[in-house]
Protein backbone atom coordinates (compact mmCIF):
# COMPACT_ATOMS: atom_id res chain seq x y z
CA UNK A 1 0.00 0.00 0.00
CA UNK A 2 1.56 3.38 -0.83
CA UNK A 3 0.40 6.87 0.07
CA UNK A 4 1.44 10.22 -1.57
CA UNK A 5 1.80 13.15 1.11
CA UNK A 6 1.84 16.77 -1.24
CA UNK A 7 2.70 19.68 0.62
CA UNK A 8 1.20 22.16 -1.35
CA UNK A 9 2.91 24.99 0.08
CA UNK A 10 6.34 23.63 0.06
CA UNK A 11 8.69 25.47 -2.92
CA UNK A 12 6.00 28.22 -2.98
CA UNK A 13 3.41 26.30 -4.44
CA UNK A 14 5.56 24.12 -6.51
CA UNK A 15 4.73 20.66 -5.04
CA UNK A 16 1.26 21.32 -5.87
CA UNK A 17 2.03 21.72 -9.23
CA UNK A 18 4.07 18.53 -9.44
CA UNK A 19 1.46 16.41 -8.45
CA UNK A 20 -0.74 15.54 -11.67
CA UNK A 21 2.80 14.67 -13.05
CA UNK A 22 3.91 12.31 -10.19
CA UNK A 23 0.59 10.99 -10.45
CA UNK A 24 1.05 9.79 -14.37
CA UNK A 25 4.85 8.56 -13.26
CA UNK A 26 2.91 5.82 -10.60
CA UNK A 27 0.73 5.37 -13.57
CA UNK A 28 3.27 4.47 -15.89
CA UNK A 29 4.67 2.08 -13.16
CA UNK A 30 1.08 0.49 -12.52
CA UNK A 31 1.43 1.66 -9.06
CA UNK A 32 -1.71 2.69 -7.09
CA UNK A 33 -1.20 5.54 -4.66
CA UNK A 34 -3.84 7.25 -2.21
CA UNK A 35 -2.96 11.31 -2.07
CA UNK A 36 -2.94 13.18 0.78
CA UNK A 37 -2.60 17.03 0.95
CA UNK A 38 -1.23 18.23 3.98
CA UNK A 39 0.27 22.12 4.65
CA UNK A 40 1.01 22.21 7.71
CA UNK A 41 3.28 20.84 10.91
CA UNK A 42 0.13 19.31 12.49
CA UNK A 43 -1.35 17.80 9.40
CA UNK A 44 1.98 16.68 8.22
CA UNK A 45 2.21 14.22 11.22
CA UNK A 46 -0.98 13.01 11.63
CA UNK A 47 -0.95 11.68 8.00
CA UNK A 48 2.29 10.15 8.86
CA UNK A 49 1.14 8.37 12.40
CA UNK A 50 -1.94 7.31 10.09
CA UNK A 51 0.46 5.99 7.32
CA UNK A 52 2.72 4.20 10.15
CA UNK A 53 -0.33 2.78 12.53
CA UNK A 54 -2.08 1.75 9.06
CA UNK A 55 0.92 -0.31 8.24
CA UNK A 56 1.50 1.81 4.71
CA UNK A 57 4.49 0.18 2.94
CA UNK A 58 5.47 3.95 1.33
CA UNK A 59 5.05 6.87 2.40
CA UNK A 60 5.85 9.22 -0.66
CA UNK A 61 6.52 12.87 0.58
CA UNK A 62 6.18 15.61 -2.28
CA UNK A 63 7.64 18.52 -0.35
CA UNK A 64 10.90 20.31 1.18
CA UNK A 65 13.13 19.42 4.01
CA UNK A 66 11.39 20.76 6.64
CA UNK A 67 7.99 18.60 4.97
CA UNK A 68 10.20 15.49 4.92
CA UNK A 69 11.48 15.76 8.33
CA UNK A 70 8.43 16.43 10.16
CA UNK A 71 6.46 13.04 7.87
CA UNK A 72 9.99 11.45 9.29
CA UNK A 73 9.56 12.15 12.71
CA UNK A 74 6.24 9.82 12.74
CA UNK A 75 7.87 6.92 10.99
CA UNK A 76 10.85 5.98 13.07
CA UNK A 77 10.97 2.77 14.07
CA UNK A 78 8.16 2.12 12.12
CA UNK A 79 7.13 -0.79 8.63
CA UNK A 80 6.05 2.24 6.72
CA UNK A 81 9.55 3.41 4.42
CA UNK A 82 9.80 7.40 3.59
CA UNK A 83 10.14 7.91 -0.17
CA UNK A 84 11.37 11.47 -0.62
CA UNK A 85 10.30 13.58 -3.75
CA UNK A 86 11.80 16.76 -4.65
CA UNK A 87 9.24 19.40 -4.13
CA UNK A 88 10.75 22.31 -1.99
CA UNK A 89 13.27 24.88 -1.96
CA UNK A 90 16.65 23.09 -1.82
CA UNK A 91 15.47 19.91 -2.03
CA UNK A 92 19.22 19.15 0.68
CA UNK A 93 18.06 15.33 1.62
CA UNK A 94 17.01 14.05 -2.28
CA UNK A 95 20.17 15.67 -2.97
CA UNK A 96 21.87 13.57 -0.03
CA UNK A 97 20.32 10.27 -1.12
CA UNK A 98 21.43 11.59 -5.06
CA UNK A 99 17.48 11.67 -5.83
CA UNK A 100 17.03 12.52 -9.72
CA UNK A 101 15.59 16.39 -9.03
CA UNK A 102 12.73 16.07 -11.14
CA UNK A 103 9.98 14.57 -9.31
CA UNK A 104 8.62 12.08 -12.02
CA UNK A 105 11.74 10.87 -12.58
CA UNK A 106 12.60 10.04 -9.10
CA UNK A 107 9.28 7.84 -8.91
CA UNK A 108 10.91 5.77 -11.08
CA UNK A 109 14.64 5.68 -9.42
CA UNK A 110 12.86 5.17 -6.21
CA UNK A 111 10.38 2.07 -7.31
CA UNK A 112 13.13 0.95 -8.75
CA UNK A 113 15.95 1.37 -5.78
CA UNK A 114 15.87 -0.03 -1.84
CA UNK A 115 15.36 0.42 1.39
CA UNK A 116 18.17 1.44 3.57
CA UNK A 117 18.23 2.45 7.33
CA UNK A 118 19.06 6.07 8.20
CA UNK A 119 20.13 7.89 11.88
CA UNK A 120 17.80 10.56 13.01
CA UNK A 121 18.52 13.38 14.92
CA UNK A 122 16.60 14.91 17.91
CA UNK A 123 16.45 18.43 19.31
CA UNK A 124 14.21 17.96 22.53
CA UNK A 125 11.34 16.46 21.43
CA UNK A 126 11.64 17.57 17.84
CA UNK A 127 13.50 14.79 15.23
CA UNK A 128 15.78 16.60 12.10
CA UNK A 129 17.26 14.33 9.28
CA UNK A 130 20.13 16.29 8.14
CA UNK A 131 21.67 19.24 10.21
CA UNK A 132 21.37 21.48 13.76
CA UNK A 133 23.17 25.01 13.76
CA UNK A 134 23.31 27.65 16.47
CA UNK A 135 24.71 31.35 15.24
CA UNK A 136 24.67 33.03 11.83
CA UNK A 137 22.81 30.23 9.50
CA UNK A 138 19.95 29.82 12.68
CA UNK A 139 19.72 33.63 12.56
CA UNK A 140 19.33 33.63 8.90
CA UNK A 141 16.38 30.61 9.61
CA UNK A 142 14.82 32.87 11.63
CA UNK A 143 14.80 36.29 10.40
CA UNK A 144 14.38 35.54 6.14
CA UNK A 145 11.90 37.23 4.06
CA UNK A 146 9.17 34.34 3.52
CA UNK A 147 7.66 37.01 0.70
CA UNK A 148 11.23 37.01 -0.77
CA UNK A 149 11.66 33.13 -0.50
CA UNK A 150 8.59 32.61 -2.31
CA UNK A 151 9.56 34.59 -5.09
CA UNK A 152 13.74 33.65 -5.52
CA UNK A 153 13.76 30.46 -3.64
CA UNK A 154 17.41 29.74 -1.50
CA UNK A 155 18.57 33.06 -2.91
CA UNK A 156 16.60 34.30 0.01
CA UNK A 157 18.83 32.92 2.63
CA UNK A 158 21.59 33.98 1.02
CA UNK A 159 20.14 37.26 1.06
CA UNK A 160 19.54 37.58 4.61
CA UNK A 161 22.83 35.92 5.47
CA UNK A 162 24.42 38.69 3.90
CA UNK A 163 23.02 41.17 6.11
CA UNK A 164 23.92 39.03 9.12
CA UNK A 165 26.75 39.27 8.07
CA UNK A 166 26.29 43.19 8.80
CA UNK A 167 23.86 43.17 11.56
CA UNK A 168 24.69 39.89 13.54
CA UNK A 169 25.85 40.33 17.27
CA UNK A 170 27.56 37.12 17.82
CA UNK A 171 27.37 35.22 21.02
CA UNK A 172 30.00 32.75 22.68
CA UNK A 173 28.95 29.12 22.75
CA UNK A 174 30.13 26.02 24.63
CA UNK A 175 29.67 22.83 23.18
CA UNK A 176 30.25 19.29 25.37
CA UNK A 177 30.07 16.01 22.93
CA UNK A 178 29.87 12.35 24.20
CA UNK A 179 32.61 12.63 26.13
CA UNK A 180 32.13 15.86 28.48
CA UNK A 181 35.08 17.25 26.70
CA UNK A 182 33.90 21.35 26.28
CA UNK A 183 34.66 23.05 23.50
CA UNK A 184 33.98 27.27 22.78
CA UNK A 185 33.11 29.02 19.56
CA UNK A 186 30.76 31.27 17.72
CA UNK A 187 28.81 29.17 15.07
CA UNK A 188 28.65 25.23 14.96
CA UNK A 189 26.50 23.14 12.69
CA UNK A 190 25.83 19.46 13.82
CA UNK A 191 25.53 17.58 10.69
CA UNK A 192 23.91 13.92 10.17
CA UNK A 193 24.35 13.96 6.72
CA UNK A 194 27.41 15.43 4.19
CA UNK A 195 25.46 18.38 2.31
CA UNK A 196 24.31 22.21 3.65
CA UNK A 197 22.06 24.51 2.01
CA UNK A 198 21.77 22.51 -1.31
CA UNK A 199 24.72 21.24 -2.69
CA UNK A 200 27.76 22.17 -0.28
CA UNK A 201 29.60 19.27 1.25
CA UNK A 202 29.88 20.74 4.91
CA UNK A 203 31.00 17.27 6.20
CA UNK A 204 32.54 15.39 3.44
CA UNK A 205 33.03 12.38 6.03
CA UNK A 206 29.64 12.12 7.21
CA UNK A 207 27.14 9.20 6.83
CA UNK A 208 23.35 9.00 7.32
CA UNK A 209 23.92 5.30 8.99
CA UNK A 210 27.13 5.41 10.98
CA UNK A 211 25.55 6.43 14.28
CA UNK A 212 27.54 9.90 14.40
CA UNK A 213 27.22 12.91 14.37
CA UNK A 214 29.59 15.48 12.34
CA UNK A 215 30.07 18.56 14.08
CA UNK A 216 31.86 22.23 12.79
CA UNK A 217 33.12 24.42 15.48
CA UNK A 218 33.86 28.20 14.43
CA UNK A 219 35.88 29.30 17.13
CA UNK A 220 36.72 32.98 16.12
CA UNK A 221 34.61 35.69 15.52
CA UNK A 222 34.12 38.27 12.92
CA UNK A 223 32.87 38.63 9.60
CA UNK A 224 36.20 37.62 7.48
CA UNK A 225 36.51 34.38 9.63
CA UNK A 226 33.12 33.28 9.06
CA UNK A 227 33.04 34.67 5.21
CA UNK A 228 36.86 32.61 4.62
CA UNK A 229 35.23 30.01 6.19
CA UNK A 230 32.24 30.17 3.40
CA UNK A 231 34.30 30.20 0.57
CA UNK A 232 36.29 27.30 1.48
CA UNK A 233 33.55 25.14 1.66
CA UNK A 234 33.36 24.49 -2.01
CA UNK A 235 37.12 23.49 -2.25
CA UNK A 236 36.76 21.28 0.89
CA UNK A 237 39.78 23.77 2.80
CA UNK A 238 36.90 24.72 5.25
CA UNK A 239 37.92 22.04 7.28
CA UNK A 240 41.50 23.01 7.65
CA UNK A 241 40.95 26.21 8.68
CA UNK A 242 42.91 26.81 12.16
CA UNK A 243 39.76 28.47 13.72
CA UNK A 244 37.71 25.71 12.44
CA UNK A 245 37.54 21.81 14.40
CA UNK A 246 35.77 19.09 12.85
CA UNK A 247 34.77 16.48 15.39
CA UNK A 248 32.65 13.41 15.53
CA UNK A 249 30.02 12.93 18.13
CA UNK A 250 26.64 10.91 19.18
CA UNK A 251 25.13 13.31 21.01
CA UNK A 252 25.94 17.28 21.43
CA UNK A 253 24.97 19.31 24.53
CA UNK A 254 25.04 23.22 23.34
CA UNK A 255 25.10 25.86 25.94
CA UNK A 256 25.28 30.31 25.70
CA UNK A 257 22.98 33.03 25.47
CA UNK A 258 19.20 32.12 26.14
CA UNK A 259 18.13 34.09 23.11
CA UNK A 260 19.90 32.01 20.75
CA UNK A 261 18.12 30.37 18.14
CA UNK A 262 18.20 26.45 17.46
CA UNK A 263 17.56 25.66 13.60
CA UNK A 264 17.37 22.25 12.25
CA UNK A 265 16.12 21.12 8.71
CA UNK A 266 15.70 24.76 7.87
CA UNK A 267 13.20 25.63 10.92
CA UNK A 268 14.16 26.89 13.77
CA UNK A 269 12.84 24.80 17.11
CA UNK A 270 13.66 26.22 20.21
CA UNK A 271 16.75 28.43 21.84
CA UNK A 272 20.12 27.52 24.11
CA UNK A 273 20.66 25.72 25.70
CA UNK A 274 20.38 22.96 23.40
CA UNK A 275 20.76 18.77 23.48
CA UNK A 276 20.99 17.13 20.26
CA UNK A 277 20.90 13.40 20.41
CA UNK A 278 21.08 10.82 17.34
CA UNK A 279 18.70 7.39 16.97
CA UNK A 280 20.77 5.12 15.53
CA UNK A 281 19.08 3.68 12.20
CA UNK A 282 15.67 4.60 13.34
CA UNK A 283 14.37 5.53 9.44
CA UNK A 284 13.64 3.44 7.11
CA UNK A 285 14.05 5.64 3.36
CA UNK A 286 13.55 4.61 0.21
CA UNK A 287 16.65 5.05 -1.99
CA UNK A 288 18.18 4.70 -5.45
CA UNK A 289 19.65 1.56 -6.49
Amino acid sequence: MDWLLVNPHSGSGRARHMSPAVQEAFRRHGVDVTEKTAGTIPEILDVATRAARSNVDRLWVLGGDGTLASAASSLCYSKTALCPLPGGTAGVFCRELNIPSAAPQAVSSLLSGRNISIDVGQVGDVKFLLMAGVGIDAQTVRDVNLNLKRCIGPLAYVAEGLRKLWSYSVSRVTVVDEHGIERTGYHVVVLNGRLYGGSLAMAPSAKLDDGRFDVILIKKPGRLALLKFVFSIPSGRHVRLPYVEYFRSNAVEIRGDGGSSVQADGDCLTRLPARITILPKALTVRAPQ
